[in-house]
């Protein structure tokens, strides 16, 4: 299963590119462009639509983005609050856009991210 979502504001060209993909207990959403306040609606639509009873994996691949703020951190750990309430994993791969803003929150330590470098493939 695969599926596409873009968010914009009204009028504007869509700052936002979501890739879905689900195979065998795993769902993966892969963000392109930037991820802010104008875009985390489309994102946390997009994580509660993947996420069913037999996810046992969600990772998010935020290798992509271009600009990410506090907007999105937001939706990260409500995603890893989500997968911590229903027994599953949760792993996001971070690029560089996204290790800066991780990094300054204090989440650069936390147990489900992977830096660029980390991630496989």
């Amino acid at each position: 299963m695969s599926r596409e979502g873009t968010s914009a504001q009204q009028g504007t060209v869509p700052t936002l590119k979501i890739l879905a993909v689900a195979s065998a207990g795993c769902r993966t959403l892969v963000l392109s462009g930037e991820l802010d306040l104008s875009s985390t609606d489309e994102f946390e639509v997009m994580v509660r639509q993947v996420f069913d009873p037999d996810t046992e994996l969600l990772k998010i691949d935020l290798r992509r983005l271009t600009f990410m703020d506090c907007a999105g951190l937001h939706v990260l750990v409500g995603a890893s609050e989500l997968c911590a309430r229903n027994g599953c994993e949760f792993e996001v791969t971070a690029g560089p856009a996204a290790e800066r803003v991780l990094e300054v929150s204090g989440l650069g330590g936390a147990p489900w991210l992977q830096g660029s470098a980390e991630a496989v493939g």
